[in-house]
């Protein structure tokens, strides 16, 4: 058959002490500095700000020139220019005492270390770019400034991450930019709507944690543990928690058109991105919901059909404020998901999918007996027989696993 090529492999532990290394002197040099600011002159202030940048370049040429090959170098290298960009902006700013605001300083440290992340091919700095523009956006929204601007500024690293799935898309690089990618995503989406037709977000989100879900789906097969699968994961986990959010009726209360707000000074152009983001976020969830189904896997109908819940659900309650029809539409989706999903593991013998259906039965069910007015007696057997299920359905399978080896 011949000689097998070797996979390149880089220890995992090599590359995080380099970045912890690399962040740890940096942020130790900036304090230094700040201890004995206030004893320097203003050119000596001026030399000391720029020393982190020439000192990260300094590394930066070494990982390209002498080192090209070296994840740690570039990684290490990467992190510390990128924190050295922050930290001189900030010192020169200081020194000088250029005018700005938070929100000018972030997004010009977000612009000038874009770069370090294609230059170098570096992570890190991408994740950093990610972090920041989470910032921005919220410093934004808390100066109620626009927010949308968000959407551009996270298509510049793009191209960065369709690099790293390419590669592998359960390797470690891709992992922790997904994870970047996925808690920026839920953070920020709140942040950038306008809400001006209220309650608009619930159809919102879960057609976003449903289009997660179902792209985490296409790598489920080799993601290994569900921490190797962030879409999938954080996809399902906020599909369950939302759906049991929605299965009261505070979220409900005056939504729709009805309640429509106008009185941003802006004018109600600002809602347009609002309206853009659920058509296409909602037709992406369907699209590949279709996909999904089509391609046989029926197990991930029950999370995946979510947004046409909310979708049905909030034209109900924007219509009749007062129907109750809404929270127990998702109170039957709950018990009907953790059916599905309960079903779909044992059709598959996989123990955990078995385990995540119990598990959204039995919140469902102690949910519901919290708001009821029952006795302990009838409570505690509830819960015994909740606690007998998940023993009994665990023995089955690890017999059946048995069995078959």
């Amino acid at each position: 058959y011949g000689n097998a090529d070797e996979e390149s492999r880089v220890p995992l532990a090599l590359v995080v002490c380099s970045v912890l290394g690399a962040v740890l002197i940096g942020l130790g040099i900036i304090l230094v500095l700040a201890h004995n600011w206030d004893e320097m002159s203003r050119s000596t202030r001026t030399v000391i700000s720029f020393a982190p940048l020439l000192i990260g370049q300094a590394l930066a040429a070494v990982a390209l020139i002498r080192k090209p090959g070296s994840v740690a170098w570039a990684e290490g290298a990467g992190a510390f220019l990128a924190l050295a960009i922050g930290s001189s902006i900030a010192l020169v700013g200081q020194t000088y005492h250029l005018p700005g605001d938070l929100g000018s300083f972030t997004l010009t440290w977000l612009l000038l270390g874009l770069p370090i992340v294609y230059v170098l091919n570096a992570s890190v700095p991408a994740i950093f770019y990610m972090a920041g523009t989470t910032a921005w956006t919220a410093y934004m929204f808390s100066e109620q400034a626009t927010t949308i601007w968000f959407y551009p500024l996270a298509a510049l690293i793009v191209p960065h991450l369709v690099i790293a799935y390419r590669r592998s898309m359960v390797g470690i690089r891709a992992t922790w930019l997904s994870w970047a990618v996925v808690l920026s995503l839920s953070i920020v989406t709140g942040l950038a709507l306008d809400k001006s037709m209220p309650g608009l977000w619930i159809v919102v989100y879960m057609s976003l944690f449903a289009v997660m879900y179902l792209s985490g789906t296409w790598a489920s097969e080799n993601s290994g543990r569900f921490w190797r699968n962030p879409y999938r994961t954080v996809g399902a986990a906020g599909i369950v928690v939302l759906a049991f959010m929605f299965s009261y009726e505070w979220p409900w209360d005056e939504i729709g058109w009805k309640y429509y707000r106008t009185s941003y000074d802006s004018g109600s152009w600002r809602a347009i991105p609002d309206y853009v983001l659920v058509t296409s976020l909602f037709i992406l969830a369907m699209l590949l919901l279709v996909r999904t189904l089509y391609r046989g896997d029926r197990g991930a109908a029950p999370l995946g059909a979510a947004p046409v819940l909310a979708l049905i659900a909030y034209l109900v309650g924007a219509g009749d404020p007062e129907s109750p029809i809404p929270p127990l539409l998702f109170n039957l989706y709950v018990l009907a998901a953790g059916v599905g999903v309960t079903a779909n593991g044992l059709r598959t013998g996989h123990l955990g999918i078995v385990n995540g259906g119990l598990a959204i039965l039995s919140g469902w069910i102690i949910a519901r007996f919290v708001d009821a007015d029952m006795g302990f007696v009838a409570r505690g057997l509830a819960f015994i027989t909740l606690g007998s299920a998940f023993l009994i359905t665990n023995l089955v399978l690890m017999r059946r696993r048995r069995k078959q080896a």
